[in-house]
């Protein structure tokens, strides 16, 4: 067998022992790259409840401009 194709089998095998799922490139990772994903995390949920809290007052807004109608 070619050394090369010896070679092959053993990255492959070796890189499907690391894991490529979220969670686990997440656990794997520096603490720096931890922490601004949680950051990043953190200000998605913070702007997701902006978003709605704004859609919930425009809402309420305009039902109380159809009812001056």
């Amino acid at each position: 067998m070619d050394n090369n194709s010896i070679d092959s089998v053993n990255v492959g095998e070796s890189a499907a022992s690391v894991g490529f799922s979220p969670l686990d490139m997440f656990l794997n990772a520096d603490w720096v790259v931890q922490a601004v994903m949680l950051i990043l995390i953190a200000a998605s949920f913070w702007c997701w409840t902006i978003i709605f809290a704004k859609l919930t007052k425009m809402k309420s807004v305009q039902a109380g401009a159809d009812r001056f109608e």
